[in-house]
């Protein structure tokens, strides 16, 4: 079973890096590049592991991960 991780990133370049580094490992990534599009990603996947910037322009990273730890078991 491959596992899947999410890359919440706003710089592409930076998200691009992390999902090479990971795809070349065996993993499979799905990048959103806010916690909006994240957030509204989880309708149709559930990432074994979420790799969280911590500022974005429309949420703070840290309560992205507050909101996931109470509403989901990633």
């Amino acid at each position: 079973m491959t596992h899947s991780i999410a890359i919440i990133e706003d710089d592409p370049a930076v998200a691009d890096l992390m999902a090479a580094t990971l795809t070349d490992h065996g993993y499979r990534t799905h990048h959103y590049a806010s916690a909006i599009s994240f957030e509204a990603g989880l309708n149709d996947t559930k990432p074994s592991l979420c790799l969280v910037d911590l500022g974005f322009p429309d949420q703070n990273g840290l309560d992205l991960v507050k909101s996931l730890a109470n509403k989901h078991t990633i």
